[in-house]
């Protein structure tokens, strides 16, 4: 993992309400004993107009507020679970000034934590100028995470089939990528999703080698990749294609991508290298199948669709509507409809941009 990439706010000591973080920190402690304020000197940047990320070690949650709101006594908590264990229900609610006292569950906390991590100024919580949130915001890159939690994002509490597509397409409008990361799909220590966040900021670009050759992948080898460089559905890959072709470099792999062979079509893509020759590949992959293919970029990972879209050769077709993926009764993803484990919810994608030579 490279080093934190700095490039938060800068800090104005000249604010007419600026108070040393030492005193801050203080103060801190003082209201909330039983949190942890772990990115106080990067977050005081404004004086008491700061927003500050507190985090519950108790309930492994983390939650940003404004510190005047804190100092001023109106948030009484900093902890979604702290606020429901007295009593309240609402964001808004008995002195409680705003929203930020309410946090999300621990796997956008991981997420968070590891994201931080690699980009400093990366913040919990990002509205949108469409009103519209993302969970995990970095400004230095202008894209983010989304953790969309199978049951709370299925068609089990009336999420429509277009929710996700939408909130990108809105995400697009403004000239902000979202990464959607659904619960399957979010496993600690989440550095899969902090690569595709470091390619999209420009990190891990192909540089072309006379060594580099294009060949058939086995399943295991290209499902392990997978796992490792993309997020999205990893079992798809083992479980759903049947057919994969790898860029190798003195036997090591760089990209790989995944399809069905009787369906002529690629399904999955992953990189460890942005701008690798992605068109040669899906030559590689239509002599193995016999026939010209289309290529199903998913929205949900905005790298893997620009990296096709960037690809010289490549030609556009046509973008398609989200696909609908079945929960079992513990709303894990079945990938197989025709299971017995499949319910009739659902978990909808944001669709796909399908692309061809």
């Amino acid at each position: 993992m490279s080093a934190a990439i700095r490039t938060g706010k800068p800090v104005n000591r000249l604010h007419h309400r600026w108070r040393p973080t030492a005193s801050i920190a203080a103060a801190l402690v003082n209201h909330f004993p039983h949190l942890e304020f772990p990115y106080l000197d990067a977050d005081h940047t404004h004086g008491v107009h700061s927003s500050i990320h507190c985090f519950c070690p108790r309930h492994n949650l983390f939650t940003r507020v404004s510190l005047i709101c804190i100092l001023s006594d109106k948030t009484r908590y900093a902890c979604q679970m702290c606020a429901l264990e007295a009593g309240i229900k609402t964001r808004k609610a008995g002195g409680f000034s705003t929203k930020q006292y309410i946090g999300k569950p621990g796997v956008q906390s991981g997420i968070f934590r590891a994201v931080k991590e690699v980009f400093n100024d990366a913040v919990w919580e990002h509205t949108m100028r469409c009103g519209k949130e993302i969970d995990v915001w970095v400004p230095s890159i202008n894209a983010g995470v989304e953790y969309n939690g199978n049951y709370y994002h299925s068609t089990a509490i009336q999420k429509d089939g277009k929710y996700h597509a939408k909130k990108s397409l809105l995400g697009q409008k403004e000239g902000q990528g979202i990464f959607h990361v659904f619960t399957d799909e979010a496993v600690s220590p989440y550095l899969n999703i902090v690569r595709v966040l470091q390619m999209s900021a420009g990190a891990f670009t192909y540089e072309p080698n006379k060594r580099d050759t294009i060949s058939v992948c086995d399943p295991l080898t290209a499902f392990e990749f997978y796992k490792e460089w993309n997020y999205i559905h990893p079992k798809f890959v083992s479980e759903v294609c049947d057919t994969h072709i790898g860029l190798f470099r003195r036997g090591n792999l760089i990209a790989v991508i995944s399809g069905i062979r009787s369906f002529k079509k690629v399904l999955r893509t992953s990189t460890r290298l942005y701008g690798v020759p992605l068109a040669d590949m899906l030559k590689a992959f239509q002599i193995e199948v016999g026939g010209n293919c289309t290529v199903w970029a998913d929205w949900r990972n905005p790298v893997e669709v620009n990296s096709w879209l960037n690809s010289p050769e490549i030609r556009y077709i046509d973008y398609r509507t989200p696909v609908g993926f079945h929960l079992d009764s513990g709303y894990s993803i079945v990938y197989n409809s025709n299971s017995d484990l499949a319910t009739d919810t659902m978990l909808f994608d944001c669709g796909h941009h399908v692309l061809s030579l």
